[in-house]
């Protein structure tokens, strides 16, 4: 896979592409990581053909682009990085409290951290964005996001909301998305096996029993029609406190929503990244 990283530098006085290729090749490298890195190559063009690369539905993809076109007065560098990707190797799960993810920036953050860190799709909690649509599906980058709107409190504020960002890797073996409720998303994604992601937003600790019920009574009814042969992940904030004795908490009891968190883990084992 080649990723193009378009951006807009001004090279300072007295340095040329070819004094600054090495610098900053090194520092992409860094980030990307060495070994990832087959090559890496700077180039000078002019405006308008950088805009017709960064177009290009070829064999490229468009990693990060400018927010505004670039000025006359700014030079504009391709750089060029082909990364080692396997369409057909492992798909990295991550999941992630964003709390906001309103601003712009916050979603071009989110995708290129997923970038830098390999991700291929992000489990998203608390994104806290209103939206008439059930589902509502925005191209970040090269990556979508696809987000179950959040909810609107007594003062009309968004709260909650649940999602995926996904790479373009895991795009093209996308089988599915569906949303259960404002606090429950799921994927399903082709392969072998085939590999099914929730992302889930529990109510808190001091909710309402009926509140914790009804989302716990509706997971398990999720999980329960995924085929068994299917690879699960059940992903998400629980709002959950388990006690230290199970050896990889700092907490010293377990709360109400860490007992059925145990309970649910319980019944149907599948992978939990995270409690919240």
């Amino acid at each position: 896979m080649t990723v193009d990283m378009i951006g807009r530098v001004c090279l300072p006085d007295g340095s040329t592409a070819e004094n600054t290729e090495d610098a900053m090749c090194e520092d992409l490298e860094d980030d990307v990581g060495d070994n990832n890195v087959i090559s890496c190559k700077l180039e000078v063009c002019s405006t308008d053909n950088c805009n017709m690369i960064s177009q290009d539905d070829g064999e490229r993809e468009n990693y990060v682009s400018s927010e505004s076109p670039p000025s006359s007065q700014e030079t504009v560098v391709i750089i060029t990085i082909t990364v080692l990707a396997s369409t057909t190797g492992a798909f990295i799960v991550s999941t992630f409290n964003c709390r906001t993810l309103n601003p712009v920036s916050r979603k071009q953050e989110l995708a290129h951290s997923a970038f830098m860190h390999h991700n291929d799709v992000i489990s998203l909690q608390e994104h806290r964005q209103h939206h008439k649509e059930s589902l509502r599906i925005e191209n970040i980058l090269s990556y979508q996001l696809i987000t179950a709107s959040a909810t609107k409190n007594s003062v009309n504020a968004s709260v909650g909301g649940v999602g995926f960002l996904l790479s373009p890797r895991i795009q093209k073996s996308l089988l599915s998305v569906e949303k259960v409720n404002s606090r429950i998303i799921l994927l399903h994604v082709n392969g072998n096996p085939r590999l099914t992601v929730l992302s889930c937003y529990a109510p808190t600790n001091c909710s309402d029993i009926e509140d914790k019920t009804a989302f716990y009574n509706a997971l398990t009814r999720i999980i329960s029609k995924v085929p068994p042969h299917n690879m699960l992940a059940v992903c998400g904030d629980f709002n959950a406190k388990l006690s230290n004795s199970y050896g990889f908490t700092y907490h010293q009891s377990t709360n109400d929503n860490g007992e059925r968190l145990l309970d649910l883990v319980d019944q149907h084992q599948p992978l939990f990244p995270e409690t919240g």
